[in-house]
Formats: C-alpha cells, sequence, structure tokens
C-alpha cells in the first residue's frame, strides 16, 4: 500500500472520530499546539486532553491496520505521547 492510501485513510479514520476525540486531534495536527494550550482551548483538563489524544490516535491506528488487513502497529500513532504520524 503507497503513502497516498495510508494517508487518506487517516483522514477518514479521523473523521469518523466522535466529536470530542476528534477536536484536540484535528487541533493538534493543524495547528501544532502544546496539550496545556489544547486544553485551555477546549477548556478541559489537561489529563483528559492527553486522554482523548491517546484514545484518538489508538482508534486511528486501529481503523488504518483493519483496513489494510495488517496486525502490525503503526508506531507514531500509538506510542507517541506528543502527535500523530510524525507531529512534534
Amino acid at each position: 500500500m503507497d503513502l497516498y492510501e495510508t494517508n487518506r485513510q487517516i483522514h477518514r479514520a479521523i473523521q469518523r472520530l466522535p466529536w470530542t476525540l476528534r477536536g484536540p486531534l484535528g487541533l493538534q495536527i493543524s495547528e501544532d499546539l502544546p496539550v496545556k494550550e489544547l486544553a485551555n482551548r477546549l477548556g478541559i483538563s489537561v489529563p483528559a486532553t492527553k486522554s482523548r489524544l491517546m484514545r484518538a490516535r489508538m482508534l486511528v491506528s486501529r481503523s488504518v491496520k483493519k483496513s489494510q488487513g495488517r496486525t502490525s502497529v503503526i508506531s507514531s500513532c500509538e506510542t507517541s505521547p506528543e502527535g500523530i504520524i510524525g507531529t512534534r
């Protein structure tokens, strides 16, 4: 599978997230904000923001892996506490 198709799958997976997860992830991706700033903008605590970001990354990763029929980990989605697919 090529990079273009993988990016499309990631985009589709993000669009399917509930707003409570898509909002924080979208802001982090588009504006590259630190977690504290994300929390302030969203009006939620820093721990809640971190939790939502990790859940969003985990769901995106699972969705992409499932659509690719793979069991390997998309490591930057699931293991990076700082961002998705190479951000920060």
